[in-house]
């Protein structure tokens, strides 16, 4: 990633303590931009980090005036979304429309926005799919994010806001802090000798990426958007799909030991996902640096390195 488009770029990174927003902030910062985290810290105590909190969000644009906006910030436990969707949506969507007007009225030259790869849903045509596949989801999580999609689509077009937007897939990394996605509490439950235990029967195919790869898919789509002042690109950011199964026996396997699975109950709000990410590779020119298995070795030397087992 080339240090001269960033020099002394001022960057404002939502959600900037969040898997993928770490990172992001790490890699702009070596590029020399001058990044600005807003989240709201551990245990709530926020620094100005509430998306909802328009004064505040606003009151950061005007002191800070960011160039680029990457904006991360939402509920990011699928699960757990589905008996709150008020919250949900006032986090998600809201939160996405609050972040929206602020570069409307304090113009960038780019806003990347975080849309999902749960928005596709239930599909009746034949995989992979594209962008313009139809948004079909409809658990809270995912509607959220619909609506936080076609928003920044309609900041785009009608405010001429430069947006970009990016469904990326399940991604999972050293210090991941989701323990009740898969990738690490099946790392968790194999270091400890337990059966690793999903919530589904197993056989849904995703695909999961290394976060630093997804991370360099906002920075550079990010950068490409900054250059060419376009409006309102969807892109999916995704790779092969597994399914659950075997992505926890891939991951027994590097690890050297053998898994005992305990499955679910079938979920009918959970879909296979065959994303076409032709799109991004063609157009922003990135692609994973990572296989599967090579990030699945260094998110499992990571939590051997931080969990001494």
């Amino acid at each position: 990633m080339s240090n001269l488009f960033w020099r002394g770029k001022r960057v404002l990174v939502t959600g900037a303590l969040g898997l993928i927003g770490r990172p992001v902030c790490r890699m702009l910062e070596a590029a020399h931009a001058e990044v600005y985290r807003y989240d709201i810290a551990p245990g709530g105590e926020g620094h100005d980090g509430d998306i909802l909190d328009m004064a505040a969000l606003l009151r950061t644009f005007e002191t800070y005036r960011p160039t680029v906006v990457i904006h991360l910030a939402a509920l990011s436990n699928v699960g757990q979304c589905r008996p709150m969707p008020r919250r949900t949506f006032e986090v998600i969507a809201l939160g996405t429309v609050n972040v929206l007007e602020a570069c409307r009225l304090f113009p960038v030259w780019a806003v990347v926005t975080a849309s999902s790869n749960h928005v596709y849903g239930l599909q009746m045509t034949r995989p992979p799919w594209d962008e313009k596949a139809r948004l079909n989801h409809l658990d809270a999580y995912p509607v959220s994010k619909i609506c936080a999609d076609y928003m920044a689509r309609a900041y785009a077009a009608v405010y001429r806001v430069p947006t970009a937007i990016l469904r990326n897939t399940n991604c999972f990394g050293p210090d991941d802090p989701h323990m009740d996605h898969i990738v690490p509490s099946a790392i968790m439950a194999l270091m400890d000798g337990k059966p690793v235990v999903l919530r589904s029967d197993g056989m849904v195919r995703k695909a999961y990426l290394y976060v630093e790869d997804v991370a360099e898919a906002y920075v550079m789509t990010a950068r490409w958007l900054a250059e060419r002042w376009e409006h309102g690109e969807a892109f999916n950011v995704s790779g092969t799909p597994v399914t659950a199964v075997e992505i926890v026996e891939r991951i027994a396997g590097i690890m050297g030991v053998k898994a005992k699975i305990t499955t679910g109950e079938y979920d009918p709000l959970q879909y296979d996902e065959f994303l076409n990410d032709r799109k991004i590779r063609k157009v922003v020119g990135w692609k994973p640096r990572h296989t599967l298995d090579e990030g699945l070795r260094k998110t499992i030397d990571g939590f051997r390195a931080r969990y001494g087992k």
